[in-house]
């Protein structure tokens, strides 16, 4: 009886232990997490005023033509923080949602990413951002510069925290007015119970509450007072959110190093197959050997659902034959091509392929000669 009754002593004042220590644990764990969101934030304001070193301004907030919306703010800094080697595979005559683009920004990158937040990428595949700009900095076609800041760096704020209605990092339009990030924050108080932070034009970092007097807000949701509305608009997109990041499969066919070495910095594949909705979708291959070309060739042969395949290298009839037999093939872009008159035929059977890039002229004529429903880019 009394090895029970110590027993149940025991096991009392083991939970009443656990009990008391949960919420130190917790509350250093969230402490982590805010340094580490605080951090995020230096690095995106250090990035900016990198970007503002070289080019003698803020990134423009969004540019577009005709066409539509082309890139945001953080894809311009892109260069100047973890996803440096990205930035020279993104093609800019391009929107970011295009084939040849949108690949590319499913990647999700710590620098992006609050720890407190779950919400990693959109159902679609794009890769989040928990941080938006200041408007009045950065918006549609800006070109903002230093000494417009006219309360200083100091007491202007850059970039902020965000707690829901989350965009993808390549969406063009990443800003938001510091009035309605507070109201977000003050509705669902899920960062630091009740404040958020923001990194200030001179890269601190300020701590601000999201019930802080209207008037103190509004002051510093109209700093600079350089955009003006509809600059700063941005067009209704709602994005629905998931947890986990896409797949990606990498490969390494062992003769792309010396290339590598040469031509650029950090790790380079000599393949990636980029999935949507659990199926492998787009192809980015670089071939520089007949080597790596066999091994695309099987790997091509391996994944009959690709859609979009980009060739850093030359197309030849070997390459478009096995490309033939991608019945969903859409679009294909190449670095050249050279092609006979029988290997631009079997491109031209292809049902799906419409858009086109990087074939030579001369093999422009001759498939034009066979069919004309391809977009040539």
């Amino acid at each position: 009886m009394r090895k029970k009754r110590n027993t149940v002593v025991t096991m009392v004042c083991l939970l009443v232990l656990v009990l008391l220590f949960l919420p130190p644990i917790e509350m250093a764990r969230t402490g982590a997490r805010r340094m580490q969101s605080s951090n995020n934030l230096k690095q995106i304001g250090l990035a900016c005023h990198n970007y503002l070193d070289a080019h003698k301004q803020f990134p423009m907030g969004a540019d577009y033509d005709p066409t539509g919306p082309k890139h945001g703010w953080f894809t311009r800094t892109t260069p100047y923080i973890e996803a440096s080697s990205l930035y020279s595979r993104i093609d800019m005559r391009y929107g970011w949602k295009h084939p040849f683009n949108k690949y590319l920004f499913g990647d999700v990158y710590a620098t992006t990413i609050n720890p407190q937040i779950d919400s990693l990428s959109t159902t679609d595949d794009f890769a989040l951002i928990h941080y938006l700009a200041n408007p009045n900095i950065m918006h549609s076609k800006s070109s903002v510069r230093l000494e417009q800041l006219v309360d200083g760096s100091k007491h202007t704020w850059l970039v902020g925290e965000i707690s829901q209605r989350f965009q993808p990092w390549a969406y063009p339009y990443n800003w938001r007015p510091l009035n309605e990030i507070a109201s977000d924050h003050r509705s669902d108080q899920i960062l630091w119970g009740g404040e958020f932070q923001v990194c200030n034009g001179d890269g601190s970092i300020r701590a601000l509450s999201s019930d802080a007097d209207s008037i103190v807000l509004h002051k510093l949701s109209t700093v600079p007072p350089i955009a003006d509305m509809k600059a700063t608009v941005v067009p209704y997109q709602s994005f629905e959110y998931r947890d986990v990041a896409r797949s990606v499969d990498r490969y390494n066919f062992g003769e792309l190093e010396p290339y590598a070495r040469k031509h650029q910095k950090g790790p380079v594949w000599s393949a990636e197959i980029y999935y949507e909705h659990g199926e492998p979708h787009t192809l980015e291959a670089r071939v520089h050997s007949q080597g790596e070309q066999s091994k695309l060739v099987e790997l091509i042969a391996n994944n009959p659902t690709l859609q979009v395949v980009l060739i850093r290298g030359v197309v030849n009839d070997s390459l478009a034959r096995e490309l033939s037999h991608l019945e969903h093939l859409c679009c294909l872009a190449m670095d050249s091509s050279d092609l006979s008159e029988q290997g631009v035929k079997v491109l031209a059977e292809l049902k799906e392929l419409r858009i086109l890039d990087g074939i030579t002229p001369a093999n422009l004529l001759e498939i034009k000669k066979v069919s004309d429903t391809f977009l040539v880019e």
